[in-house]
């Protein structure tokens, strides 16, 4: 496993990198989120309350996710459904 060496000049180390792109993920579920609700808004011919619930269990039910390919995956998964206009 790649060990790099501490040097007090450096900004970057491996966890604050890790750290960052955790913080990235973090801002790029927020996000998704955010549009979500804000889509539910404008929905004329379906169940709002249905649609705001069905959004809140499937992040409740990921939130717990750790394996990057699944976090990854379940954000594509909510931005298809943003594209589709369609609960996937």
């Amino acid at each position: 496993m790649f060990k790099p060496k501490y040097d007090e000049n450096t900004k970057w180390t491996l966890q604050s990198l890790e750290d960052k792109m955790i913080q990235c993920r973090s801002v790029q579920v927020i996000s998704l989120y955010r549009k979500l609700l804000r889509k539910g808004r404008s929905l004329q011919f379906t169940d709002k309350e249905y649609y705001f619930q069905r959004i809140r269990s499937e992040f409740e039910k990921n939130k717990n996710l750790e394996r990057k390919e699944d976090i990854q995956r379940s954000i594509e998964k909510g931005q298809v459904f943003l594209e589709r206009n369609a609960l996937v």
